[in-house]
């Protein structure tokens, strides 16, 4: 492309100013030693402010026993980030595990939120210190690399240090991530994909600093990285920068054309270097063993989040939520999934002549807006994009409301043009960028007293974007000190590797049931546990549901279970019943029987002193019964 033609693509025209070397981005800079202090710096403030979040945990609890909560979904993240150093060690594949639902077929990891890339980054500390500690570690550390990410990518994009710095705080301390953290939610609040996949693109596209095809390796390392944090957030963001791409492509097609090569190449590198490292885990999460067929969550398209929770943190933030602690966060609300408050959208729409001739803000107003529109699920039936999704697999497992996550990426990538915009202003330089997704602004202000009041509005717009976020959040988190109990500290430890055992509390409620996994997990796996808490085949293999339908046995587990917590009335003993509790533990092969649940323990014993024919023994705390349940005729 002629000198000419290239500059008119990229919006500079042949007499656009150059920036003088204090203007120059980080990559102009000689010595490596300034960005590695401002990097240095920016990381350690996240990190304080993560702790802060976590302050229970690192100053007036401890790490390895403090926790959210012992049950429903930090239950489950601490037992997968168990599982996976315990598979390397013992030579399993990290894929399956019949730890969990022994004698009833076991549980296929890739088709569960196992974050194997996460729980493999974290194994030392796992082994060390135990999983709770891991657990901890990557909850205070998702923030700080999701906000680093986004602060690498602010740091191409845009040249005011402040600005970018505030764009990586509105990324990883969004309400999004703020409420997934609570729930340990590691393989949604760890958001490192969107950002980097965004910086390689940049660099594809527009700088071309690496060759096409080092971008497109780099590409599918990210792609291999985040299928095995979470392919949700893959889906999603690719769902959502496809149509920012689109618009790139719209507003600079010619540009884009004349890179057709490149892109090519890259893309090519990518899709080799995925396909061939992932074709096997994909293999055996859509068609493995007990793999997961239909809408996993059949409710999932409910949970949604309406167009003006934009604006609206909701009704009930700094209050607790039932619905919260069944998840497993015991702690008052934060606001709801997609706030941002009408102080970032006021401070973005006066800022709109700083960054309205930006191709690349356009394609973050764009993929923002579009994002925004499938957070809205509708309840899933009366929503368009819904009613198409909801038929495609892999979209179909997706929550609407997630999609929050990207109208937040957007956000703050408008946030960090438009402060950035700002500062230009103030300097008294026009804004070029010197690239296909730029345009200079012939905009200057007149006097000293207009630059202070330009100045003034960044601080106003900072305060603006992350102040109202801020104050609808009720920290640090609530934690809790996990107390398990004695049984599973010292008999447990002294079970043969692999031993069956099921445990009282038994429930398919999360919030109830996987506490025991917990146990099962701060013990190292010793014994196999029937029943727990992850995504299996339904009765007939055709759907997937978290309520694994064991028969009535389950019923009369949990029955027993959930008396003492929701009044739930005690199954009759009729011989039926006891028949039918006999038939299936000897179905599942269960060798240890334990009540650990002492508050409805007397009707319970009685229950299972008949349904084994033998009284148990009674050993730090808990009634057990060793041995497989007697056959009888019938």
């Amino acid at each position: 492309m002629a000198g000419g033609d290239r500059a008119a693509v990229l919006g500079e025209g042949t007499n656009a100013p150059k920036p003088s070397p204090s203007e120059e981005g980080p990559s102009e800079q000689q010595s490596p030693w300034p960005k590695i202090g401002l990097h240095l710096a920016v990381i350690a403030t996240f990190l304080l402010l993560s702790v802060l979040m976590w302050w229970r945990v690192w100053a007036t609890g401890h790490p390895s026993s403090t926790i959210t909560c012992l049950c429903g979904d930090p239950a489950l993240e601490v037992w997968w980030l168990e599982w996976l150093p315990w598979a390397i060690v013992h030579g399993h594949s990290p894929f399956f595990t019949n730890a969990l639902f022994a004698g009833s077929g076991g549980v296929n990891a890739l088709a569960n939120g196992s974050a194997m890339f996460p729980a493999l980054v974290l194994s030392p500390i796992t082994v060390l210190f135990g999983p709770i500690a891991a657990f901890n570690v990557a909850g205070t550390l998702a923030p700080v690399v999701s906000g680093w990410c986004m602060f690498l990518f602010a740091r191409k994009i845009t040249r005011f240090v402040p600005g970018q710095v505030l764009a990586g705080l509105l990324w990883g301390f969004s309400p999004f991530m703020f409420d997934n953290l609570g729930y340990g939610h590691i393989h949604l609040a760890l958001g490192f994909f969107p950002p980097l996949a965004a910086l390689v693109l940049y660099d594809l596209l527009v700088q071309h600093r690496r060759r096409p095809w080092v971008n497109g390796a780099w590409f599918g390392v990210l792609v291999i990285l985040q299928v095995f944090t979470g392919a949700e957030l893959l889906v999603m963001t690719g769902l959502v920068g496809v149509v920012g791409l689109a618009m790139a492509i719209c507003l600079a097609p010619r540009f884009v054309w004349d890179q057709r090569g490149a892109i090519s190449t890259a893309g090519g590198t990518a899709v080799l270097i995925a396909a061939t490292v992932l074709a096997y885990p994909a293999w055996f999460a859509v068609a493995g063993p007990r793999h997961v067929s239909g809408k996993p969550w059949p409710d999932s398209s409910f949970l949604s989040s309406p167009v003006t929770a934009i604006v609206n943190a909701g009704t009930n933030i700094h209050k607790p939520s039932a619905v919260d602690a069944v998840a497993g966060y015991l702690g008052a609300r934060g606001p709801s999934y997609g706030y941002l408050g009408w102080g970032l959208l006021v401070f973005v729409v006066i800022s709109a002549p700083l960054w309205w001739r930006r191709r690349l803000a356009w394609c973050a107003v764009v993929s923002g807006s579009w994002a925004l529109i499938l957070s809205n699920g509708r309840g899933g039936t009366d929503w368009w994009p819904w009613n198409v999704f909801n038929r495609i697999p892999l979209l179909s497992d997706a929550w609407p409301a997630r999609f929050s996550d990207l109208v937040d990426l957007s956000a703050a990538i408008l946030l960090a043009i438009a402060i950035d915009g700002w500062w230009k202003q103030i300097k008294g330089t026009t804004i070029t960028h010197g690239d296909a997704l730029s345009k200079s602004v012939p905009f200057r202000w007149n006097s000293t007293s207009l630059r202070v009041m330009a100045g003034l509005v960044v601080v106003a717009g900072a305060v603006a974007a992350l102040a109202p976020i801020a104050a609808s959040y009720t920290l640090p988190f609530t934690e809790q000190s996990s107390s398990i109990p004695a049984w599973f500290t010292h008999d447990a430890r002294r079970l043969p590797q692999g031993t069956r055992v099921l445990a009282i509390p038994f429930s398919t409620l999360p919030a109830i049931d996987s506490n025991v996994m917990v146990y099962q997990a701060e013990d190292s796996l010793r014994f196999d546990l029937a029943g727990g808490y992850a995504l299996v085949p339904g009765a007939k293999g055709s759907t997937s549901i978290w309520r694994y339908p064991l028969g009535g046995t389950t019923e009369i587990l949990e029955d027993l279970s959930l008396g003492p917590y929701l009044g739930v009335p005690e199954p009759t003993d009729n011989p039926d019943a006891i028949v039918e509790v006999r038939a299936s533990l000897q179905r599942w092969g269960i060798q240890v029987f334990v009540i650990a649940q002492q508050n409805n323990a007397p009707y319970t014993v009685s229950y299972m002193t008949a349904v084994y024919g033998r009284a148990p023994l009674w050993q730090h705390g808990a009634w057990v019964w060793y041995g497989e349940v007697k056959r009888t005729k019938t």
